[in-house]
């Protein structure tokens, strides 16, 4: 009983969506949450993303969509060189992903998934660190079935569950 606050904490770190990583800009109606993005400027990237994305964010009767267009302070996809595919912090716009891997990778197309949640605000349950005594790094995912956890997660009723609580109405 001593510790389950703090570890019930740490556990919520990993799975639930922070206050200060919650999105304005998203609309929640009948089974539709709808996210704006800005347009790429470079054309195959918008069934890239709708592929992707949209595919991949469903549950149940209810989906993603994404609303592509120009916006002062939504969501945007970069490219860069050699960079390791990150956002700009939970709930953040930028999604930056590597231009040398390309996009029909099975790698770029989990990537690109799991970055959007980010944008969602949606943290990573999963746990790296180097150990110097195996001079290697350890990943340790708390949930392999989870989109946000693993590369061989999807999307989960958790997931949902989060997402209604934070954005629906």
């Amino acid at each position: 009983n001593d510790y389950f606050p703090a570890a019930q904490e740490n556990w919520n770190n990993f799975f639930l969506i922070p206050w200060d990583a919650r999105r304005s800009d998203i609309n929640w109606t009948e089974g539709v949450m709808t996210v704006p993005f800005n347009t790429p400027s470079i054309p195959k990237f918008i069934p890239y993303l709708q592929v992707n994305i949209e595919d991949e964010f469903r549950f149940g009767n209810w989906n993603l969509k994404m609303d592509f267009g120009t916006f002062s302070d939504g969501p945007e996809l970069i490219f860069e060189a050699g960079v390791v595919p990150h956002v700009n912090g939970l709930g953040g716009n930028q999604i930056v992903m590597d231009s040398n891997q390309p996009i029909e990778e099975y790698e770029s197309q989990w990537t690109i998934r799991h970055e959007f949640g980010h944008v969602l605000g949606l943290p990573d349950c999963y746990h790296e660190f180097y150990d110097v005594n195996l001079a290697a790094y350890v990943n340790y995912q708390l949930d392999i079935t989870d989109l946000m956890c693993s590369r061989a997660g999807n999307m989960r009723e958790r997931i949902y569950t989060e997402l209604k609580k934070v954005y629906g109405k």
